[in-house]
């Protein structure tokens, strides 16, 4: 993901549409309600909560929805 797209409005939703994981936000929603999204090992309940505050120092996470897709997301 480009750097200059990650700004506060770029949500947890956006992540997970931008790496393929839903196709809308939406479903992004819906997967975090089910408990089904995951960054890293932690689940994410909260899939409005802006981007950057999850990222933090880092460059790159894991991205999960459900057990067996998953994208690693680098920021650029």
């Amino acid at each position: 993901i480009p750097a200059d797209d990650v700004t506060e409005a770029f949500t947890i939703a956006d992540a997970f549409v931008a790496a393929g994981l839903a196709k809308g936000r939406g479903e992004a929603r819906r997967l975090a309600s089910q408990g089904g999204a995951r960054i890293g090992d932690e689940q994410v309940s909260d899939v409005d909560q802006p981007f950057v505050s999850v990222l933090g120092d880092a460059r790159a996470v894991i991205l999960r929805a459900g057990k067996k897709r998953f994208q690693r997301v680098v920021v650029e």
